[in-house]
């Protein structure tokens, strides 16, 4: 850990260590484990559809670019593809999901920069947002 001080370190072992035995003691229940299994699977199916996809797009391009032929012109059409992925999905996804906007427009007394901020932290933590960094 370059550049903390040795405070900070035992801090973030301190928060590392409090976090596993969340984990632990979440494992208790049937839920919890269930949870465990569904993340673990979830995970594993998009490792592997990552992998295909970039295999695919490999072999395209390796396909488009060797040889006598000339295919050059078809190497565009997997990457049009990735890319409206990459651009539609997000909004797809957002826009399907509960608006919470809504919730924090209700006429309420208090300070409107701070909903505003709450509500721009809230849609930043988006799962959808997350996955096009």
């Amino acid at each position: 850990m370059a550049g903390l001080k040795p405070a900070s370190g035992a801090q973030l072992r301190a928060i590392a260590l409090l976090r596993w035995h969340l984990v632990v003691n979440s494992l208790r229940s049937v839920r919890g484990r269930l949870n465990l299994v569904s993340r673990a699977f979830g995970g594993l199916l998009e490792l592997g559809t990552g992998v295909i996809g970039g295999s695919a797009l490999f072999l395209a391009a390796a396909w488009a670019t060797t040889g006598d032929h000339d295919h050059l012109q078809w190497l565009a059409v997997p990457f049009w593809i990735v890319f409206l992925f990459w651009q539609l999905f997000p909004v797809m996804a957002t826009a399907f999901t509960q608006n919470r906007a809504l919730a924090l427009a209700s006429p309420q007394p208090g300070n409107s920069r701070r909903a505003f901020l709450a509500g721009h932290g809230q849609f930043s933590n988006d799962c959808a947002c997350a996955e096009t960094f």
